[in-house]
């Protein structure tokens, strides 16, 4: 990427890539870095994070050092957006169970319920207003789907009603479809619990492509397995195989489930193992890229950088 990258930057600006940052350095991209290096970096004024929010491992380290500037690179909002979209789309449509029911050659499939399979005029309630939260709820719109929208600090200028932390789950018992799209903090830890299923209609569907700390792993598989909520398509999990996502040497990898709890085994959920923003993904890749570039360029020009990050809430 390095070749790739210095080419497109203003005259210069050098672009340095490896685990030693040059004490030189006044933009630092990662996902984490010592203490140590960072007060060995005399001239860093700022850091790009290419994730959503603040790496917790980061927020410590960070807390201290208040003269630079965390930012978010948001290269991947609209491929995370797009796969929402079409777990979504999936779980609401049962295109799973139906694929597996047809590949045996039955056509008719009873147990499949089907009564509430349209998402025009379905009522959403989403979970984070981000990046990715934005446009999820733009394609939403063109959908026909009634969104609100729960923020941390409630806008009402927003084209979307809003509702804060505290009362979103008044809201529950009249949602069809509750997407989740929140970074992990201690405020979205377990968020979305035992409570929340529970006030849920036994139709509505559950998306997760923030992060799986924000929900209780024991309560979302048995709400599914009792079918007290109607689907779920989940794409973050809390066990990951140890090299994920960059072991492409191993062709065939031990089993990893991913979670304690066998999911694997709903038929009522649609699971893809974090694939919303897929590195492999050329056009994701052209975007990372591009956007590095912006931003360096940006810094070098003295143009304030987008998207800054709140250390003390993560995100």
């Amino acid at each position: 990427m390095h070749d790739l990258i210095q080419p497109m930057l203003h005259s210069g600006v050098t672009l340095t890539t490896g685990e030693t940052i040059p004490p030189t350095t006044e933009l630092l991209i990662t996902e984490h870095c010592s203490a140590e290096d960072l007060d060995h970096s005399v001239c860093l004024k700022w850091i790009l994070f290419p994730c959503a929010g603040v790496p917790a491992p980061m927020r410590p380290v960070l807390a201290s050092r208040t003269h630079l500037s965390a930012h978010n690179l948001h290269y991947n909002d609209i491929s995370v957006s797009e796969h929402a979209i079409a777990l979504l789309m999936a779980a609401k449509k049962h295109i799973t169970p139906f694929d597996k029911h047809l590949r045996q050659g039955h056509w008719s499939s009873p147990s499949i319920d089907t009564s509430h399979g349209m998402l025009s005029g379905s009522k959403c309630l989403l979970l984070g207003y981000g990046a990715i939260g934005k446009r999820i709820a733009h394609v939403l719109d063109a959908l026909g789907v009634i969104t609100t929208v729960v923020k941390r600090n409630v806008d009402h200028d927003l084209p979307h009603p809003c509702v804060g932390p505290k009362s979103w789950l008044t809201l529950l018992p009249k949602t069809d479809i509750l997407i989740c799209t929140l970074p992990a903090t201690e405020e979205t830890y377990q968020m979305v619990d035992q409570a929340a299923f529970a006030a849920l209609p036994t139709h509505a569907v559950f998306i997760n492509v923030g992060r799986a700390s924000c929900v209780d792993e024991q309560a979302l598989y048995q709400a599914l397995r009792s079918k007290s909520i109607g689907a779920a398509g989940i794409d973050v999990w809390w066990n990951y195989p140890p090299s994920f996502p960059y072991d492409n040497k191993n062709d065939h990898p031990p089993p990893c489930f991913p979670s304690k709890h066998p999911y694997h085994e709903l038929e009522n959920l649609v699971m893809t193992p974090h694939r919303g923003s897929d590195y492999r993904m050329e056009t994701l890749q052209h975007r990372l890229r591009n956007l590095i570039v912006e931003r360096i360029n940006q810094a070098a020009e003295g143009i304030p950088l987008p998207n800054k990050v709140s250390v003390k809430h993560g995100y």
